[in-house]
């Protein structure tokens, strides 16, 4: 009896976890919460994430790093929700390699990450020829170096492809300053 229970034990707790760490919301959307699961990394290597892999909680780096190492080959995840999971910069070193590799990530959400230039300067050099036309970067810590890195990396995405690349939710003045030279 006691070796039944243990099964259950183990059993049950799996099956909670996997349904407490990942929430398919609706069709082609996959939530992976605070902690990174076999089952969602899975998923990712499977591509059977859907379309939006929405990442909420803090995700410690290793985890951060095997979720990012799944989606290197990944065919159906087109945007990356990652608001305040606490990336910053050792993150963005991580997902830029992913950028080179992954070329079907069009938005990526990096709000609230704790990202300052040193991150913001590693996209910079992934975001041209990558497949990524949109990405937020809000309430970071973002400063002159990696605006400048940023808008120049909008620019060579433009010229190497002739799409569009927007980098949004950057300081407005420091902006201002680059596009009128004084940056």
């Amino acid at each position: 009896r006691g070796e039944a229970e243990a099964v259950d034990t183990v059993e049950s707790r799996m099956v909670a976890e996997a349904q407490a760490l990942t929430v398919t919301e609706a069709p082609g959307r996959t939530k992976i919460s605070n902690k990174v699961s076999e089952i969602s990394l899975l998923k990712v290597a499977e591509h059977a994430s859907g379309k939006c892999l929405s990442i909420s909680g803090i995700i410690p780096a290793v985890q951060l790093q095997q979720l990012f190492s799944a989606l290197g080959d990944n065919r159906s995840t087109v945007r990356m929700d990652a608001e305040g999971i606490g990336m910053a910069d050792a993150g963005c070193n991580m997902l830029a390699d992913l950028l080179q590799r992954n070329k079907r990530i069009a938005e990526i959400d990096l709000q609230l990450n704790q990202i300052s230039d040193a991150g913001a300067c590693a996209l910079a050099k992934a975001l041209p020829g990558s497949g990524v036309r949109e990405i937020h970067l809000g309430n970071n810590d973002i400063k002159e170096k990696g605006v400048k890195a940023l808008l120049a990396a909008e620019k060579r995405q433009r010229a190497l492809t002739g799409i569009g690349l927007q980098v949004l939710g950057l300081d407005k003045e420091l902006v201002t300053k680059y596009k009128e030279g004084h940056l």
